[in-house]
């Protein structure tokens, strides 16, 4: 049986994928991010660093204040600190 690339298995899995590109950045690099306290997946780009959750449809960007659980929380306050610098809004 071929194996499918990581983009092709993607397509079929729309509940386990449910977006191909970061809205953001345009990157297909999202992985799936378990928030340890609440259970929920969320997708971090591994390009911009930035974490989506979706949710009936919408796709929202997670504020990393209130994801306490996730293993990655430090490194998104970075890149939100980082664009406040730049005068960036955290939820572009």
């Amino acid at each position: 049986m071929p194996q499918s690339n990581d983009t092709d298995s993607r397509s079929h899995h729309a509940l386990r994928y449910p977006l191909e590109h970061c809205p953001t950045c345009g990157s297909d690099r999202l992985e799936p991010v378990v928030e340890t306290d609440t259970f929920e997946v969320h997708f971090l780009c591994r390009d911009c660093r930035r974490c989506w959750h979706v949710e009936l449809g919408h796709v929202h960007r997670m504020a990393p204040d209130v994801c306490h659980g996730c293993p990655h929380r430090d490194d998104c306050l970075a890149v939100v600190a980082a664009e406040r610098e730049r005068g960036v809004h955290a939820r572009d």
